[in-house]
């Protein structure tokens, strides 16, 4: 992540989740090191992960993406065996 803030700071990472709202945008300008960065732990595998939490800056990929309305996502959706 430190990589794409320092890099790719005009970039828009997108995540996708297998609940509504299924895909929330974060814009990396909106992203502080200092405050959304919470911790690097070991996981299961030896490797490591980070915790970061982007609550207050994500929104929901139809207001970053005008053309992915709400109604055309949702019409997607049974391809993707989410819904």
């Amino acid at each position: 992540m430190k990589e794409y803030l320092d890099f790719w700071k005009e970039a828009t990472l997108i995540l996708t989740l297998n609940v509504e709202p299924y895909c929330l945008c974060v814009d990396l300008a909106k992203v502080n090191l200092n405050i959304h960065f919470k911790e690097k732990f070991e996981n299961n595998k030896g490797g490591f992960d980070e915790y970061w939490n982007f609550l207050n800056i994500y929104t929901p990929i139809y207001e970053n993406f005008p053309k992915v309305t709400k109604e055309n996502f949702e019409k997607a959706l049974p391809f993707l065996c989410i819904k």
